[in-house]
């Protein structure tokens, strides 16, 4: 990490999640100084944990944090034994849920993380403020040399010459920047039941894993489900693996009401009671025991990017641009966001252009690329759950590639 530089802006991130932390990273190896302020007392405190999957914008994090992390990363793959580099294995299988017949095979250098571990990784030298719940920002005019003003709920200030608002997809920082209203995450008629499961037995976890190392998903008429190995303690003893495991499905004509626990469990397991699933799916839901793991139901949100004019403040990640889970583009379309923003500051500590023309060029960028993201990954929630003509769709034309409009 370089020292940080006295004649460069100081930056405020508020939220410690992945675009956060990685937006931290890769400001400090660049000389800035960085403080991050997150709402949860500790790591991992309330956000649930899943997996994620990174492709296209993998070579954005070997730039970003330091060679001795990158040396750490496989800590965070759901399967650190996985060998990875093994191009021939590193593909996708979509499969149709009902006969279990493969529909496409997509080729991708992709690598299945966990949140939470990664997030851990990330956070390694970072000065990372747990327990600060913001509840207002003071923005300066323009042309103000003076700092940004931050409130917490507890009281306390703090101040910076630039804040990113990497705070998710119900963002404080943008209902700041663009009200209330505007900032709302609008719903969508999908529902999903996500949440992590560890079967009883080393022979289910095994079937389960069976189609592909990495991840599994099925398509069938208004549902779509997905499995993958969340955790390996240890590669010898398939009883010790924990899986993440997802339902989702179209509920275009009922409330669809955020459950949890055995709760949570229940309905999954009755949305799929009376369909005839091919395996491995078909066990990886019917042998869930409430009693070894951790379900939540809830309504899909998404947030199509509008332009804002903050100043001093601006938004990445989920906070820019909410995306619903299909094609795993979210996580992917966050790190391009860091990319571009630090890419920016790079020519700022090297005098090329001014702060504010690095936020314009960050911004102008983000803009035209994240409502077709958003608007995207809506229409490939749809096609995920209609297996007729899904070999003809984004997922067979593209893949997990990057997609612009």
């Amino acid at each position: 990490m370089a020292p940080p530089d006295a004649d460069l802006p100081t930056i405020a991130i508020i939220g410690a999640g992945i675009t956060g932390l990685l937006l931290a990273q890769g400001l400090q190896k660049n000389g800035y100084k960085v403080t991050v302020y997150e709402k949860e007392n500790y790591l991992g405190e309330k956000v649930r944990e899943w997996t994620m999957l990174l492709h296209w914008a993998w070579p954005v994090i070997t730039k970003l944090i330091p060679p001795n992390l990158l040396e750490e990363v496989n800590a965070a793959y759901t399967d650190p034994s996985y060998p990875y580099d093994d191009k021939e294995i590193e593909s996708i299988p979509f499969y149709n849920g009902l006969t279990g017949q493969l529909i496409l095979n997509v080729p991708s250098a992709a690598r299945r993380i966990s949140r939470t571990r990664f997030r851990r990784l990330c956070s390694q030298g970072v000065d990372i403020h747990w327990g600060a719940s913001i509840t207002a920002i003071n923005i300066p005019e323009p042309n103000d040399k003076d700092p940004v003003m931050i409130t917490f709920a507890n009281g306390k200030t703090a101040q910076a010459d630039l804040v990113i608002g990497a705070d998710g997809p119900n963002s404080f920082v943008r209902r700041f920047l663009v009200g209330e209203d505007k900032a709302k995450p609008a719903p969508t008629t999908i529902a999903i039941g996500n949440g992590l499961v560890k079967y009883t037995t080393a022979e289910m976890a095994l079937k389960v894993r069976a189609p592909s190392p990495i991840c599994a998903l099925g398509t069938l008429p208004g549902m779509a489900v997905f499995s993958a190995v969340q955790e390996v303690p240890d590669p010898n003893d398939p009883a010790t693996w924990t899986f993440h495991t997802a339902l989702i499905w179209n509920e275009p004509s009922s409330p669809i009401v955020f459950l949890d626990g055995p709760k949570a469990s229940k309905k999954v397991q009755e949305k799929i009671a009376s369909i005839s699933l091919a395996e491995p799916f078909r066990s990886a839901f019917h042998e869930i025991d409430p009693a070894h793991c951790n379900f939540i139901v809830s309504r899909l949100h998404s947030w199509e990017t509008i332009p804002w004019s903050g100043g001093k403040v601006t938004l990445a990640g989920d906070a820019a641009h909410a995306l619903l889970p299909a094609r795993g583009q979210g996580l992917n379309q966050a790190l391009a966001d860091v990319d571009s923003f630090v890419t920016q500051f790079i020519r700022v500590k090297e005098g090329q252009i001014t702060v504010r023309e690095a936020l314009g060029k960050y911004e102008e960028e983000l803009f035209e690329r994240g409502p077709s993201a958003v608007s995207n990954s809506l229409e490939d929630s749809k096609e995920l759950m209609t297996p007729v003509g899904f070999e003809r769709g984004r997922v067979a034309s593209n893949g997990f590639r990057q997609v612009k409009n």
